[in-house]
């Protein structure tokens, strides 16, 4: 429901930041030269924090399982103690 109004979003976005440098880099390139080493170390970073993201929610998952094992062990309990 909302992901095509994110998409368009995105793309919007995108498409926005990449028209600007390239008129940028039409109109000086020596920008150029800057924006390349930026686009790298962009990628290397989002590399990064990627693979950092899914190890915390992978270890976050773990962590929580025994507390919801435990909590749904409690509440089907619930109706032997009270019988």
């Amino acid at each position: 429901d909302v992901l095509p109004l994110v998409a368009y979003d995105f793309l919007d976005s995108l498409l926005a930041v990449l028209g600007r440098v390239l008129l940028v880099c039409v109109t000086n390139p020596w920008v150029f030269l800057g924006t390349a080493p930026l686009l790298y170390l962009f990628i290397r970073l989002r590399r990064f924090y990627m693979s950092a993201a899914r190890e915390v929610k992978r270890l976050e998952a773990v962590s929580r399982s025994p507390v919801f094992s435990l909590f749904s062990e409690c509440l089907s309990g619930l109706e032997t103690l009270r019988s």
